[in-house]
């Protein structure tokens, strides 16, 4: 399982965790987002109990949205990123 993490601050001021990568055991990307100082994941995308992810720009779209319904709009994957979970997923440097 690869798994990135990244600091982030919101348009409204509140700092988040956002992790994301890809799950070699059940085959999908997924994201986690955390608010800083809380212990409890505010959306999870990709899990078992979720949606199966294997298409990058799906993925990638079905974040934004899902970021965008609890607040964060200054947010998505870049290029860069998109371009090492295709290499997590291959193999590739993990």
């Amino acid at each position: 399982m690869s798994r990135h993490i990244v600091e982030h601050k919101s348009e409204n001021d509140l700092e988040y965790w956002i992790s994301f990568g890809w799950d070699r055991p059940t085959s999908t990307f997924f994201m986690q987002v955390e608010e800083k100082d809380e212990e409890e994941v505010v959306f999870d995308i990709g899990s078992i109990f979720t949606t199966r992810y294997t298409e990058i720009d799906g993925f990638a779209q079905a974040c934004s949205e899902k970021l965008a319904e609890i607040g964060i709009n200054d947010f998505e994957l870049s290029q860069e990123q998109k371009f090492q979970l295709l290499n997590d997923m291959n193999g590739i440097g993990n």
